[in-house]
């Protein structure tokens, strides 16, 4: 199941719009017109991609207890 992922975290792991844009084979436009929340099938293709970004240590990694509170 995936959980919420934070536009702005997920961009800044990534280096900035344009690099996650450029990684989803997305245009900025589209990566701009997302709320605040990462929609689903984009919050999947990250995973598969950059799994190393929710490891422990991550940009992307949240312990456990952070996640449920």
């Amino acid at each position: 199941m995936i959980g919420l992922m934070d536009k702005l975290d997920l961009i800044e792991a990534a280096g900035g719009v344009k690099p996650l844009a450029d990684l989803l084979g997305l245009s900025t436009q589209a990566v701009y017109k997302w709320k605040a929340e990462v929609p689903p099938l984009q919050q999947f293709r990250i995973r598969e991609l950059r799994p190393q970004w929710f490891r422990k240590g991550g940009p992307m990694h949240r312990p456990a207890e952070a996640a449920s509170a």
